[in-house]
């Protein structure tokens, strides 16, 4: 891919270089692509930063590495950018069977099959007391239910609502496979919260299992993320950059610096990998009061023997219920010359192919306005 370029050093001494665009994208992930690839059309300049040796870091329920399924009626942006880039998308063959494993192995919004006969009635009440509860959030005001389930974690919620020991192991299962956590680390409210953004705890599910969609694109998310960045103007893409600090002291303009030392300098920043993994970064000045939970903790990721390649590590993308406030208050606004692009920053579709496409759209929308309401000093890089 011509955009594409490895700077990993191929001699033992590399000189360090300085590169400057007006806008810098942290993390080729496919909000990340997405974003530059509509800035560029923008007719503004981009360069995207990427930690690891490729692109395609995958949204977090996309299970299959090869096959992702899709609902041409729920995921509009995915199934047209796919038919855009001339991507072959085919009928989904029907499936009415759970992929991941520990949820059961039941169709879509059914019982598990594996449940004794007090076990079904559990997950079933369990199961709709939880939907119902989704229902009753408004992903725009989160808080409204702080006194509610605010101090509640979801395996106090399942236990709450009868769940036996074995209906409690299947919603720690759900908790694992959204947050890599499990149920009794996550709470309760923002559980409920990120299932609405996603249409309720059925539809979660369903996308979780893989059974979500009517279409399927061979490759998967990954292959959008590919064909994005092989579409972005040559040289737009350095892999093995992993950016350490964000300085955005000097007025109008942003200094980027990475682990091997190189600087790059910019106007607008977006961050295109989850936000949470900006715990690892030095920013410059500190992020706002409202943003400070984004500094916590990372948990290990759960095993997963279909994707080999998935990380040591996932973000906990779970926000806890104290900091609703936060996100009511912050609903994810720029901070500076900072935008927020990760999937979990959609207000629908949350940790799926289509959120993070929707998050990189709107992220770009913000980065390309605020480049016009200000002169830039940066000189722009011909890529």
């Amino acid at each position: 891919m011509a955009a594409v370029q490895e700077t990993v050093a191929t001699v033992p001494i590399r000189t360090r270089q300085k590169r400057s665009a007006e806008v810098i994208v942290v993390g080729a992930s496919l909000s990340g692509l997405q974003a530059a690839h509509e800035v560029q059309r923008s007719g503004s300049s981009c360069l995207v930063l990427e930690a690891r040796s490729r692109v395609g870091a995958r949204p977090a329920y996309d299970v299959s590495p090869s096959v992702d399924a899709f609902d041409e009626s729920k995921h509009a942006r995915v199934v047209q950018l796919a038919r855009q880039l001339g991507l072959a998308v085919g009928p989904q063959r029907p499936s009415d069977r759970l992929a991941m494993e520990g949820l059961g192995g039941s169709e879509a919004g059914g019982i598990p099959d594996h449940l004794a006969e007090e076990d079904c009635r559990s997950f079933v009440r369990v199961r709709d007391n939880v939907e119902h509860l989704c229902q009753r959030v408004d992903v725009n005001r989160p808080a409204q239910l702080l006194s509610n389930y605010g101090s509640m974690t979801m395996h106090e919620l399942a236990v709450s609502q009868g769940g036996t020991a074995a209906v409690q192991k299947l919603v720690s299962a759900w908790a694992t496979a959204l947050f890599a956590l499990p149920s009794d680390s996550v709470s309760a409210l923002y559980f409920l919260v990120h299932c609405k953004s996603n249409g309720g705890l059925l539809e979660t599910l369903s996308l979780l299992g893989g059974s979500q969609g009517n279409l399927q694109l061979p490759g998967g998310s990954r292959r959008l993320c590919e064909e994005l960045a092989d579409r972005l103007q040559p040289g737009s893409v350095l892999l093995s950059q992993e950016v350490e600090a964000v300085d955005q002291r000097a007025g109008n303009k942003c200094v980027l610096t990475t682990r091997s030392g190189d600087e790059f300098h910019c106007t607008t920043v977006i961050l295109g990998s989850p936000a949470s993994q900006c715990r690892s970064l030095d920013f410059a000045p500190g992020l706002s009061e409202d943003k400070q939970w984004l500094r916590g903790h990372r948990a290990p990721a759960p095993v997963d023997a279909l994707e080999p390649e998935r990380d040591e590590e996932v973000a906990c993308l779970a926000v806890p219920a104290i900091n609703l406030h936060n996100l009511q208050r912050d609903q994810w606004r720029p901070e500076g010359s900072i935008v927020f692009a990760g999937s979990e920053t959609s207000f629908a579709w949350r940790g799926t192919a289509e959120g993070a496409l929707a998050a990189g759209c709107r992220a770009a929308g913000e980065a390309v306005r605020a480049l016009g309401d200000r002169p830039s000093s940066v000189p722009v890089s011909r890529l």
